[in-house]
């Protein structure tokens, strides 16, 4: 008995190389500058707006140091509540120092 050939699914494409010196053909479209638009500077040409920039990067600093304070306040905080938390569970007292207002005698009226 023969098996059956399974059919043609599919079929080769052969690339020719490129040829050395020669750039790809391009089909892509020209674009065209749209209304509002400008096109990016080349190497050498400054229209930047250095106040704009120093701005900026001023803004990344001040959130930068805003986040890293607020990541020491916080892990302060886990510090702190990890030790009440184990003084706690050991089955101490006391583990929790509050602040209490000195108490006066009053006269009585």
């Amino acid at each position: 008995m023969r098996s059956a050939k399974p059919p043609d699914t599919g079929r080769v494409i052969l690339f020719r190389p490129r040829q050395a010196g020669f750039p790809a053909p391009s089909t892509r479209p020209v674009p065209q500058r749209a209304a509002g638009l400008q096109l990016p500077l080349l190497a050498g040409e400054d229209n930047d707006d250095h106040q704009a920039r120093r701005r900026i990067h001023a803004l990344g600093l001040a959130f930068c140091l805003v986040l890293a304070v607020v990541g020491v306040w916080l892990a302060n905080e886990f510090t702190e509540m990890k030790r009440i938390q184990d003084c706690v569970l050991s089955g101490r007292t006391g583990c929790i120092p509050l602040k209490v207002a000195a108490h006066h005698d009053r006269p009585a009226p």
